[in-house]
């Protein structure tokens, strides 16, 4: 009799957010709106609004299990969506509807606590936002063009589309460095990205510094190696 009157307790303690947790999404952490799954190979799922933010990062990566996928391709999750047609009622009104319609209707719903504190920064930052800023993230290739590639990307397309061009050009990763030159040719592009961009500048490179105290920083640290 304990038992069952303990048990009972724990239902009720339970919120109604308790048995909607397997419906939100990992990102923004509310009930999913157009669930879709992405191509990271572990049928992770989250809202399509969430996964397009994605499309204009480089490399973008899955926030479960950090592999690399294809912001642009994405299949809906059908298996949740069907899962989302459980009814369960509204955390503020109470009211019955599908769990699919949760976000839209909290979005309009009379009962909704707006007395919430909204998050904002404690105080405004003084510092002007740097403008013109070089972008050392994406290059173009300079064979055809293809833009927003980043170092292993650029690899990767020059050795699956160029590699038998023979076209002085100028390396667009190196280019972009603050010790760059623009107007200087690799008389072998290829060679040249296979052998110095096996990894990308800003492993390894701090750009607030110049060429002398970069050479000093790595003399440093092979003494310490060698000792």
């Amino acid at each position: 009799m304990a038992t069952g009157t303990r048990s009972r307790k724990r239902k009720r303690m339970q919120s109604p957010d308790d048995d909607l947790s397997m419906y939100k999404c990992p990102i923004c952490l509310e009930i999913f709106a157009d669930p879709i799954q992405i191509s990271c190979g572990n049928n992770h799922t989250y809202c399509l609004q969430c996964v397009q933010s994605y499309q204009t990062i480089p490399t973008p990566q899955c926030p479960q299990c950090r592999q690399n996928f294809n912001p642009y391709q994405l299949q809906l999750d059908r298996h949740m969506i069907d899962s989302m047609q459980k009814i369960a009622p509204c955390k503020w009104c109470h009211k019955q509807m599908p769990i699919l319609q949760h976000k839209a209707h909290t979005a309009v719903c009379d009962m909704v606590d707006t007395s919430l504190p909204k998050f904002r920064p404690v105080k405004e930052t003084s510092q002007p936002i740097p403008k013109d800023l070089p972008n050392r993230s994406t290059f173009s290739c300079p064979f055809c063009g293809e833009a927003n590639l980043d170092t292993n990307g650029m690899v990767k397309h020059c050795n699956d589309n160029h590699a038998n061009e023979s076209s002085n050009v100028v390396c667009p990763i190196c280019s972009s460095m603050p010790w760059g030159d623009t107007s200087q040719r690799s008389v072998d592009f290829m060679q040249h990205l296979n052998l110095r961009h096996k990894f990308s500048y800003d492993t390894y490179a701090d750009f607030s510094l110049d060429d002398d105290q970069m050479l000093e920083r790595a003399l440093q640290a092979s003494l310490q190696d060698v000792l």
